[in-house]
């Protein structure tokens, strides 16, 4: 895998037809990365952007009949100055 500089794509996708239901992975440099992301969704990405470790660059729907949507995120580095008592 190649250096991303902090991108990640998240993609969802419907095949169209039942049984099956909305897929999702995500995505560095156009590889899959979803090894051990079973139990996770947009929600979980909607909350790390709301608490500052994700910047959320952009948003786009690629098929509206099956509902294809790809977000853009960035990984926001955060610095904290860690203060030592002595």
């Amino acid at each position: 895998m190649k250096e991303s500089d902090g991108f990640f794509t998240w993609i969802t996708d419907w095949l169209g037809f039942l049984p099956w239901g909305q897929y999702q992975w995500l995505e560095v440099d156009g590889e899959h990365i979803c090894e051990g992301f079973n139990d996770w969704g947009r929600n979980d990405l909607v909350q790390l952007t709301e608490l500052g470790f994700l910047i959320k660059i952009s948003e786009k729907i690629t098929d509206e009949e099956f509902d294809r949507t790809e977000i853009v995120y960035k990984i926001n580095v955060i610095k904290h100055e860690v203060k030592h008592e002595i």
